[in-house]
């Protein structure tokens, strides 16, 4: 597993191989290294460049690749872009696949994982209510993948369901918790944000005010002024 022997070699190929595969290896190995944003660049050019942009194999490839670099940097972002990806694969493969359907409900569970743990102020009410839709969603993807219809499941089916559980018993309330703080949250702020308001304009009629007496009294010294004159 020598990954930056493997890089160097590589690149040399690509320079010289029009060839799907060279970028596809390119992309595995800088998922390998956590090089991810060119991981994405070389599985973008494989996808582009080589496929009639229907290819569900390299759609969950771009899907893992940015669902990785989202845990990495931290980005809400990259996380969605996961999602979509791994649920175009889903949409664009022929027949029913329990792992596309485990990658859909696993990211699904991932970004209401995410956006619960974030500080109040970094949420929005936006992203709390399409973390719940989407947590509900994944609820139902695996528990169906756990029922007896489902006659090969991608992971054992009470594993499934204590995954499935755990979104509904813990997970969800988690948001409905985030979602109540952020709203109350948003309401001090814009309560906080009006009493600045209310002051500040308070503080402006306050100087036209003090602004005017003094325009009034010079007027009135003038009338004086013009008066004695005459």
């Amino acid at each position: 597993k020598e990954y930056h022997k493997g890089l160097d070699i590589l690149r040399k190929i690509r320079d010289s191989l029009n060839d799907i595969s060279v970028y596809l290896n390119l992309g595995h190995v800088l998922v390998e290294l956590k090089q991810y944003s060119k991981a994405i660049e070389s599985y973008e050019v494989a996808f582009v460049r080589y496929t009639d942009s229907q290819d569900v194999k390299i759609m969950g490839f771009l899907g893992r690749s940015w669902y990785l670099r989202g845990i990495a940097e931290k980005n809400l972002s990259y996380l969605k872009k996961a999602l979509e990806y791994s649920e175009e694969a889903l949409n664009k493969h022929s027949g029913r696949n329990g792992s596309l359907v485990f990658n859909v409900a696993f990211i699904q569970f991932q970004i209401a994982e995410f956006v619960s743990k974030l500080p109040v102020e970094q949420r929005t009410v936006e992203d709390i209510n399409e973390a719940i839709i989407n947590l509900n969603e994944a609820i139902q993807l695996l528990n169906k993948l756990a029922s007896d219809d489902e006659k090969h499941p991608p992971f054992p089916k009470e594993d499934l369901k204590a995954r499935a559980n755990l979104g509904t018993n813990t997970l969800l309330n988690r948001l409905n918790v985030c979602l109540e703080e952020t709203k109350e949250n948003i309401a001090q702020l814009n309560n906080k944000l009006e009493e600045a308001k209310r002051l500040r304009e308070e503080e402006e009629a306050r100087k036209a005010q003090e602004l005017e007496s003094v325009l009034a009294e010079k007027r009135s010294k003038e009338e004086e002024l013009a008066k004695d004159c005459l």
